[in-house]
């Protein structure tokens, strides 16, 4: 079995290279969401800031803003844990745990995940079978092993591996890949 640390410094060379040379691939992914059912039958999002080499998310929120959309994103509260706080604003993000920015505190905390029926994922990697190799944090796993809600992936084309990632019994897996090239539901997970 491939060693997930190993992949990790691979895979962060890739995405990397990919963002650098695909400057539309936000617009392209924003473009696809926004055509997927799930994203247009749910009231409520639950995205993340895009940091670094991740796929710029900004224009993705706004978006969402302005379609009508509740939006929720991230805060990091301690090792492994995360809850997920509504948004009205790019400016109710302030630089938080890790660098990334996350709600500010007076954002209220999101406790009824029914309106939030989507979940878009962040992932050094992702494979064709929903498989997902995380920064290591456990953060998403957690809380995806208890969200009830439709899954999706958002990375660059070239980080989606055509074979399966190594996957630990608690990884959990999502349901479509959004890439700046589609939207596509993904085939069963191989184990």
């Amino acid at each position: 079995m491939t060693d997930k640390k190993a992949l990790r410094q691979t895979y962060r060379r890739v995405r990397r290279l990919a963002a650098e040379a695909c400057a539309d691939a936000a617009e392209k992914m924003k473009a696809h969401l926004f055509s997927m059912s799930c994203f247009t039958r749910s009231g409520g999002i639950l995205l993340f800031a895009g940091a670094g080499s991740e796929p710029p998310t900004d224009g993705m929120i706004e978006a969402c803003l302005r379609a009508g959309k509740r939006v929720a994103l991230p805060r990091c509260l301690g090792p492994g844990e995360m809850k997920f706080y509504e948004i009205r604003s790019l400016q109710e993000l302030q630089t938080g745990a890790f660098g990334i920015r996350e709600p500010v505190q007076d954002c209220p905390e999101i406790t009824d995940f029914q309106t939030f029926s989507l979940c878009v994922v962040p992932g050094l990697a992702f494979d064709r079978f929903g498989g997902r190799l995380g920064y290591g944090g456990g953060y998403y796993d957690r809380f995806l092993a208890r969200y009830h809600g439709h899954t999706a992936a958002l990375a660059f084309q070239a980080t989606v591996s055509e074979e399966p990632l190594p996957l630990d019994e608690h990884d959990c897996t999502v349901e479509w890949l959004i890439t700046e090239k589609e939207a596509k539901r993904v085939e069963k997970h191989v184990f």
